[in-house]
C-alpha cells in the first residue's frame, strides 16, 4: 500500500489540475493520519495492516477492535480491502494528550505501541475499496457509496468541480482541525 498524493497550495492544485484530465473528478480531504488497510471476508473483518514501507506494513488487527469507527462486519458479503486512515480528533488530543507533539504522532504513537487500550482515542476514515471479485472498484463515487452504506466514514468531497469550483470548495472547508 503507496502512500496517497497531496496538493497543499492552490500552485500545487493548478499543475496537477493542467497535467490530468479532469472530467469525472472526485476531490477529497486528505487527512493526515497512519495508513490502515482492512481485510473482510464475506463481509467480516478479518485482519489490518499499516502501510509501512509500501509493501510490508505492521499488523494491527488487535487494535482495530478498539477503534469504534471500524465496522467489523459489513451489511454483504464483501470480500477485500478498505484503505483508509487511522487518526486522533483534535478535540480528543487536546483533552487527552495535550502534551505529546501533535494528534498525528501521538496517534502513530498508540497504534505502535502493544498496549491497546489507547485505540479507543482514535478513530478511522476510510478512501478506497478494492474488492476480490471487482464489483465494488469501479468509480470513486461507487466506492464512496459502498463505503458509507457500510458504516464507515469518508472524506469530504467534491464531484466534477472546475479548478475554480475547487478552490472556493477548498477555501470553505473546515480548518480547525476536526474531522465531521
Amino acid at each position: 500500500m503507496g502512500t496517497l498524493d497531496k496538493c497543499n497550495t492552490e500552485e500545487e492544485m493548478r499543475v496537477w489540475w493542467n497535467k490530468h484530465d479532469c472530467k469525472n473528478m472526485i476531490a477529497s480531504l486528505k487527512i493526515d493520519g497512519n495508513g490502515i488497510v482492512l481485510t473482510y471476508k464475506d463481509g467480516k473483518f478479518i485482519r489490518a495492516y499499516s502501510r509501512g514501507d509500501g509493501e510490508y506494513g505492521q499488523d494491527y488487527t488487535d487494535k482495530i477492535f478498539k477503534i469504534a469507527s471500524i465496522p467489523l462486519t459489513l451489511k454483504n458479503k464483501f470480500s477485500g480491502h478498505i484503505r483508509g486512515e487511522a487518526y486522533m480528533r483534535k478535540s480528543i488530543w487536546e483533552n487527552n494528550f495535550k502534551d505529546q507533539k501533535n494528534p498525528r504522532n501521538t496517534a502513530a504513537g498508540i497504534l505502535g505501541k502493544k498496549d491497546i487500550e489507547n485505540c479507543k482515542y482514535l478513530d478511522f476514515i476510510a478512501y478506497d475499496v478494492f474488492d476480490d471479485d471487482n464489483v465494488v472498484d469501479k468509480t470513486k463515487k461507487e466506492k464512496f457509496t459502498f463505503l458509507q452504506e457500510n458504516g464507515f466514514k469518508i472524506p469530504e468531497y467534491i464531484e466534477n468541480p472546475t479548478f475554480e469550483q475547487l478552490i472556493e470548495w477548498k477555501n470553505k472547508l473546515n480548518t480547525n482541525g476536526e474531522i465531521p
